[in-house]
């Protein structure tokens, strides 16, 4: 072999090895196990039970007819409790604040009032959180006494109560 081929790579024809090529497979066994495979797996996915990507019902006790927000909603301090005075023991928890706590840690939330005297919420406070998910909200009260909440003073085209999920329910 002259230095030329040496240098290029080149080699004569008596030093060039025979390449051989790969024998070509037969795919159809793969192919078969790749179906087989793939039919197993269907089958399970659909006889396997239903997996539910909804939240756990939470419900918030609405026990003041302010219109005050939970201090700590959505911070880091926030410790998922319904809470507008934070000074004072025991909850203290408005239907805004109940809404407000209700977007932030669930989408499935009942609302319940335990209030003394039929007394309207009055919302001055600009209008209510919209609320999104499965909803209830239970306006009865007491002795046959219900819920009256007041929105004259949310705003000029404020919505009142909004709720925009399916399956919700308000009662009185």
């Amino acid at each position: 072999m002259g230095i030329s081929a040496y240098l290029f790579g080149r080699r004569e024809r008596s030093e060039q090895k025979e390449i051989r090529k790969a024998p070509e497979r037969d795919h159809s066994r793969t192919l078969a196990r790749f179906r087989a495979v793939l039919a197993i797996l269907a089958a399970l996915l659909m006889f396997a039970p239903p997996v539910a990507f909804t939240q756990p019902e939470r419900t918030f006790v609405i026990n003041s007819t302010g219109d005050q927000s939970d201090p700590n909603v959505g911070t880091a301090t926030d410790d998922g409790v319904c809470d507008v005075d934070l000074g004072t023991a025991g909850e203290q928890c408005t239907l805004r604040a109940a809404m407000e706590n209700a977007i932030q840690t669930t989408r499935n939330a009942k609302f319940r009032f335990e209030l003394l005297l039929t007394i309207p919420i009055k919302i001055v406070n600009g209008p209510l959180p919209s609320l999104l998910g499965v909803v209830t909200i239970d306006g009865a009260l007491l002795f046959g006494a219900r819920v009256f909440i007041d929105g004259s003073g949310a705003g000029p085209n404020a919505n009142g109560l909004e709720v925009r999920g399916a399956n919700s329910v308000v009662r009185n």
